[in-house]
């Protein structure tokens, strides 16, 4: 049976190896108002059922972030992605809920893959390359 000062000393002892670990929670990067991209509408509406679906749930997602709820957005974009893999617009939108969530990594990925898809489309080529802007930014400056 453990003493009174053992099971002090235990919980000391966890106590720093939890600290020291560096085990924290992950905080997002704040991002000022005017610093937030507009969230751009769809332009050109899809042709098969499984891309309006996909479009749907875009356009849900898209509302989501707009409401400053990436989680959800992430939850819908996810699911767009499974329905149609090429469209550019989901990328870009998973991108814009991981800079939100503060996971600078996840959201050059996602707006690589963004990128690859959005060929033949001026304006989301232009949304793309500002997106990628901003991360570059927030990679280079993570504490600003």
């Amino acid at each position: 049976m453990l003493s009174v000062k053992n099971a002090a000393r235990l919980s000391l002892i966890f106590l720093l190896a939890t600290l020291l670990s560096g085990c924290s929670a992950r905080h997002p990067i704040p991002l000022p108002d005017e610093s937030r991209p507009p969230i751009p509408e769809q332009v050109h509406p899809p042709a098969d059922a499984r891309a309006q679906a996909a479009s749907e749930l875009i356009r849900q997602a898209r509302q989501l972030l707009e409401a400053w709820q990436p989680d959800h957005a992430i939850n819908l974009l996810e699911r767009a992605v499974n329905l149609n893999p090429s469209s550019g617009q989901s990328y870009y939108y998973l991108a814009q809920a991981w800079l939100m969530k503060g996971d600078v990594r996840q959201a050059m990925e996602f707006n690589s893959l963004a990128e690859i898809y959005v060929i033949d489309d001026s304006f989301w080529e232009s949304q793309v390359a500002e997106q990628k802007t901003q991360i570059d930014h927030l990679a280079a400056n993570p504490y600003e």
